[in-house]
C-alpha cells in the first residue's frame, strides 16, 4: 500500500474527488486503483474565504513498485507504514523473578495486563492503605483476576486479599 499525504480538497467536494485526485496525483488510470482509505483528515482554515480539507490516504495500487520509483523525489508520496502494535520487550523463557504491580486502579490492571501479554507473569498487591472493600474495588480485583487467569499469568492474587481473608468478614471472598 502506499500513503499519499496533503491531498487538498474543497470543502465542499463531491464524492468521488478523492479518488480522481489520487488517480491524478499518481498518474495511473483508474483500473489500477483497488483501493483507497482515509487515514487522516484535516482542516485547513488559515484564509477564512478558502476553507479546505487535508487528507492523508492510504491507496492499495497495482504495480505499487514501479510508481514508487517514478515518485521517488516527491515526499508526499511513500509506502504505508506498519501500524501493527509492537511490544517493547518480550519475557525471557529462564526468567525466575516476577514483576510486582502495587495498585489494581485502571493503571495497575492496564500495567498488569501488558506485562502478561509480553510474556511476564505479574504479580499484583495492593497497599494495605487501601480499603479493599470501598466501591468497586472488589469489581476491579476481579476483573484484573480474570484478565491475567486467561493469559496464563499464574498466581497473581493481591496480598492484601489473602491477608485479610481471616480479618475481614467479606475478606473471603477475596481470597477465593
Amino acid at each position: 500500500m502506499l500513503r499519499l499525504t496533503e491531498v487538498k480538497l474543497p470543502l465542499d467536494h463531491p464524492e468521488g474527488a478523492i479518488e480522481s485526485a489520487v488517480l491524478k496525483k499518481l498518474a495511473i488510470p483508474a483500473t489500477q486503483l483497488r483501493r483507497c482509505e482515509i487515514h487522516r483528515r484535516s482542516y485547513d482554515a488559515r484564509k477564512r474565504s478558502v476553507i479546505s480539507l487535508i487528507y492523508t490516504l492510504d491507496v492499495e495500487i497495482d504495480n505499487e513498485a514501479t510508481v514508487l520509483k517514478r515518485l521517488r523525489g516527491d515526499k508526499h508520496v511513500m509506502p504505508t507504514p506498519s501500524m501493527a502494535y509492537r511490544f517493547v520487550a518480550q519475557a525471557p523463557a529462564n526468567l525466575r523473578l516476577r514483576p510486582l504491580v502495587i495498585g489494581a486502579g485502571p493503571c495497575g490492571l492496564l500495567a498488569a495486563l501488558v506485562l502478561a501479554q509480553m510474556g511476564f507473569r505479574p504479580r499484583a498487591a495492593v497497599p494495605r492503605s487501601h480499603h479493599l472493600m470501598a466501591r468497586g474495588s472488589l469489581t476491579q480485583r476481579k476483573v484484573l483476576l480474570l484478565m491475567l487467569a486467561k493469559l496464563q499469568a499464574g498466581n497473581c492474587l493481591p496480598r492484601y486479599a489473602k491477608s485479610t481473608a481471616r480479618s475481614h468478614p467479606r475478606g473471603a471472598l477475596l481470597a477465593k
